[in-house]
């Protein structure tokens, strides 16, 4: 089949010209801010920091697939031979939200489509995208110190959320930085902020004037309004319910000054183990955050207690189960979505309670502010409790939260929504509107657990290890 000459052309201009290759072989057409990425970033390591909906994760995928057709930063290597990508991030599922985006772009690019190798291509035991031009894609994540990315090299890596990554230096410089050495490959940082932590520092490495200022690396910022094709009228709305460090942390790219006032950052870091997965994970929308049910097999012989926040106007409903048999205590189940109609939010607060209840003690918790008596009512079947917040009920239920946090006695698996609102919660009685939905539903789970007191100490729990209650 012979090959147009106005699509040869096009090949041999993109390869110079990333912004013109993305506008000729794929769609939607980037926004500014996302050309001036793709121009700029061409230095060996370049930090992209963006509020929530900028892109982010598009023109992290159109460069890996830019970078891919044309073998970027081979000029002393034979084209024949492989070159490797590697989109990288907290857990695997993260880690997955670019390398899916890439497959969409070219299913949906019919100009492009015929690059795929789909009998190369693969989703186990590593998500591997192969070009037939012997390029791949492959997403891991960066748990367990980077353990997953030991042994390999990289032409090309993105580091997505890496603003949220537990000792970012030490595993940049141990490991990272290392895969890159023997092909003087290239490093993209992409990130919302997560206050002035090591990613701060390194951003402050592509700004000219800075001390900390480096010519090899390059920086920029995007607001999440600097997209056109998100709505605007939406994100106005969102950011109403955000605090000022909230909103300047994940609408305008930039980097808050401190972390909130009721959890410490060092507690927020302990809860949220990002070594920690579970078992069964569900979807979750990167987007929007909307979680179908994550989860952990419930156990014989448990005690779990679930804890939900009813979704109210604009909010979402949350629900958490916490197992109170572990030590420190741990969220073995999660779920977020919005804009259900009550039958289903009932349908799985009782299929929650029924999931465990099978195997072990199922205890269910909502807060029922502002809907009286009808929620746990119609949930009368699995004895569900209510936690109304009038009063000083709802300090008492954060007090008691901040008391088990302070003694390490809870574990989470990293998960992005709850981690920032848990970062960003304050003292806020007169702001309702504010984003506390997940807060609100773990410290209902923690209410529910608080006669147990903290988890349990070494003599309790040798005894009901003996008596396998206890793992």
């Amino acid at each position: 089949m012979r090959i147009p000459d106005e699509y040869k052309q096009a090949l041999i201009r993109g390869r110079n010209d990333p912004v013109f290759f993305c506008r000729y072989f794929l769609e939607p057409e980037l926004h500014p801010g996302q050309q001036a990425w793709l121009q700029k970033s061409t230095k060996k390591e370049n930090l992209l920091v963006t509020g929530n909906r900028y892109g982010k994760s598009h023109i992290a995928a159109a460069k890996r697939i830019w970078k891919m057709t044309y073998k970027i930063g081979w000029p002393q290597y034979d084209l024949k031979k492989p070159y490797s990508s590697v989109n990288a991030s907290i857990t695997a599922d993260q880690a997955r939200i670019v390398w899916d985006k890439v497959m969409t772009i070219l299913q949906q690019a019919p100009k492009l489509h015929w690059l795929i190798d789909e009998k190369k291509t693969k989703q186990t035991p590593f998500p591997t995208l192969v070009f037939r031009n012997n390029s791949q894609l492959q997403a891991r994540s960066t748990q367990r110190n980077g353990i997953y990315l030991l042994g390999h090299d990289y032409d090309d890596f993105n580091f997505d959320e890496a603003a949220y990554q537990k000792g970012l230096m030490l595993l940049l410089d141990n490991v990272i930085r290392m895969r890159l050495a023997d092909r003087n490959g290239d490093l993209d940082l992409t990130s919302t902020a997560n206050k002035r932590n090591d990613y701060y520092r390194l951003y402050l490495r592509g700004i000219e004037g800075t001390k900390e200022y480096d010519p090899f690396c390059y920086s920029q910022t995007g607001n999440s309004f600097d997209n056109p094709y998100v709505s605007h009228e939406a994100l106005e709305r969102i950011s109403k319910h955000m605090t000022a460090d909230m909103k300047k942390q994940n609408i305008e790219g930039g980097f808050p000054d401190s972390s909130g006032e009721v959890f410490t950052g060092e507690q927020v870091e302990f809860l949220f183990d990002q070594d920690i997965e579970f078992d069964h994970w569900g979807k979750i929308d990167p987007e929007d955050g909307t979680a179908e049910l994550c989860w952990n097999n419930p156990q014989p012989g448990r005690q779990y207690y679930h804890g939900w926040d009813l979704a109210k106007r604009q909010d979402w409903t949350v629900g958490f189960t916490v197992d109170v048999m572990k030590n420190p205590w741990q969220v073995v189940a999660y779920e977020r979505f919005q804009h259900r109609p009550w039958p289903y939010v009932y349908e799985r607060i009782r299929h929650r309670h029924k999931l465990y209840a099978a195997q072990g003690m199922s205890e269910t918790w909502i807060d029922c502010t502002g809907i009286g008596d009808v929620v746990l009512d119609e949930l009368q079947d699995i004895q569900a409790q209510g936690l109304n917040f009038a009063g000083k009920r709802k300090v008492d239920m954060l007090i008691n939260m901040q008391t088990v946090l302070q003694n390490r006695g809870l574990k989470a698996p990293w998960i992005r929504e709850p981690v920032d609102e848990f970062s960003f919660y304050e003292w806020d009685d007169e702001e309702e509107e504010l984003v506390q939905d997940c807060v609100m539903a773990l410290g209902v789970a923690l209410w529910g657990a608080r006669d147990l007191g903290l988890p349990l100490d070494k003599e309790t729990r040798e005894l009901l290890r003996g008596a396998s209650l206890y793992g």
